[in-house]
Formats: structure tokens, C-alpha cells, sequence
């Protein structure tokens, strides 16, 4: 069992996930984050190809193409190591000590070996889509007296974020296998789930990620790119009809 966490590498954020982790006393590694920012302009535009712009309906943002390289910079790491399972952070995540009983749950667990499932740790803070999200009452995994998973049911492309999250060796070379074949952004969890990359989806909250997302560039590159119909009162109601009814699918 490993830990990561992603990062640039003068990052001011490190000294605090440092205090965190010391805090809680779990050994972790720090993976230097790919800065978007400074990619050679060809490198930019292979990954911007007519393919991926269709399929997103937008050009990727250098933010987005950043983070995405990062995480795939750790799915390598994991692939070419023993370690059964990985946990992966960003470094701007907050820990509750509830991952300590996360981390020990799956260093306890005997190998990885077939475990394609997708655990997402929280870090939902913020979104409008967490109402659309449709919680299992019958798939749930307990972890500790305070800490259980719950199944998540046709709800992948209801989760954003790559801030914290696990996955085994398995499934993280299935990460790099699926990329080094066609590009796909990191938290695009829907694309993935389609294409039977992970096979269940399980959440918990023991991570959470700041509200204010006033620092973060991804989430300026993407509010930028919404729609007015997006931000419309229309949009709003009908989501609210839609979100209702997905609860039904809380019983399978």
C-alpha cells in the first residue's frame, strides 16, 4: 500500500499536506505535478486533436492537460511497483483522521488481484452535481465503526475531481493502458466507467476539498467554458425533477 500525492514542485500547499500527514502519522510520497503551463506548444496541441475537442466539445485547458499528465505520472508508478493498492491526494485536500482507517482497511486486505472498483474518498465539496448523485441502500462496504463506502449507482458522471481517491494495481494499469490509446481527462470518470475501465464506483467522506475555488485554474478554465443555458433558472427546476427521480435507482 502506497500513498501520493500529487504536487508542483515549489508548491506552497506542500508544507501543509506535510503538517497533515504528519499529524496523522502516514508515510507518504510526493509525485511532482506537470505544470500545463509550460508544455511545449505541439505537446498542447497533439493532445488538443479534432478527436478529443469533439468528444469534449471544447479544447482542453492547459490546467486540465496538466493534471491529467500528473495523475498519469502516478499510474505508471503504481504499474511498475508491488504495492496492491495506491492512495492518490492532491495537495490541496484536507484530511480528516477517519483515513487512517481507510489506509489500514486496505493494507489489510490480502491483494488487489482483480479489484477494478473506483474508491472516491470525498472531495465533492462545492458541486451542484452532488445532488444527482444515487447512493446504493443495499452495496455498502464498512470500514470502521465511523467510516463505510457506499456503492454508487449510475452516477459517474455525477463525480468530479481527482483529489483523493484509491485504486489497486490493477485498475491503475487499466488507467494507463485506456490513455496511452486515446487522451481522457483525469476526473473524467463518466468516459472511463462507459468504456468498463473501473466496475463499481464507492464513496466515502474522509477528504474534503476547499470550497473557494477562486485558486483553483481548472475550475476558472471550466466555469469560463459554461453555457448560459447552464446557469439558466430552466436548467435549474428540470435538474431538480431529474435528481428526484434518479433516487429510485437507490434500491438495485
Amino acid at each position: 500500500m502506497s500513498v501520493y500525492v500529487v504536487s508542483l514542485e515549489n508548491s506552497t500547499r506542500r508544507k501543509s499536506i506535510i503538517e497533515q500527514f504528519n499529524e496523522l502519522e502516514i508515510h507518504f510520497e510526493f509525485i511532482d505535478a506537470v505544470n500545463g503551463r509550460f508544455l511545449p506548444k505541439d505537446v498542447v496541441d497533439s493532445i488538443n486533436n479534432k478527436d478529443v475537442q469533439s468528444r469534449y466539445r471544447r479544447q482542453i485547458g492547459l490546467g486540465e492537460i496538466g493534471c491529467t499528465l500528473s495523475h498519469q505520472k502516478i499510474y505508471q508508478a503504481i504499474a511498475e511497483s508491488s504495492v496492491d493498492y495506491a492512495v492518490i491526494f492532491e495537495d490541496d485536500i484536507q484530511l480528516s483522521k477517519n483515513i487512517s482507517a481507510v489506509i489500514e482497511y486496505f493494507k489489510s486486505r490480502a491483494v488487489s488481484l482483480g479489484d477494478k472498483n473506483l474508491y472516491i474518498l470525498g472531495g465533492q465539496e462545492g458541486l451542484s452535481s452532488q445532488d444527482m448523485l444515487v447512493r446504493s441502500v443495499k452495496d455498502q462496504i464498512n470500514v470502521s465503526n465511523d467510516v463505510s463506502f457506499v456503492k454508487l449507482n449510475d452516477s459517474a458522471r455525477y463525480i468530479y475531481r481527482t483529489c483523493s481517491y484509491v485504486v489497486s494495481n490493477d485498475l491503475a494499469k487499466e488507467l494507463k493502458r485506456t490513455y496511452d490509446r486515446t487522451f481522457y481527462i483525469a476526473d473524467d470518470w463518466n468516459y472511463l466507467s462507459a468504456l468498463g475501465v473501473f466496475k463499481k464506483l464507492y464513496l466515502t467522506n474522509v477528504a474534503y476539498h476547499p470550497e473557494d475555488l477562486a485558486g483553483s485554474v481548472i475550475e476558472q478554465e471550466r466555469q469560463a467554458k459554461q453555457s448560459s443555458w447552464k446557469r439558466s433558472k430552466l436548467r435549474a427546476l428540470l435538474r431538480t425533477c431529474k435528481s428526484k427521480f434518479r433516487q429510485l435507482k437507490r434500491f438495485y
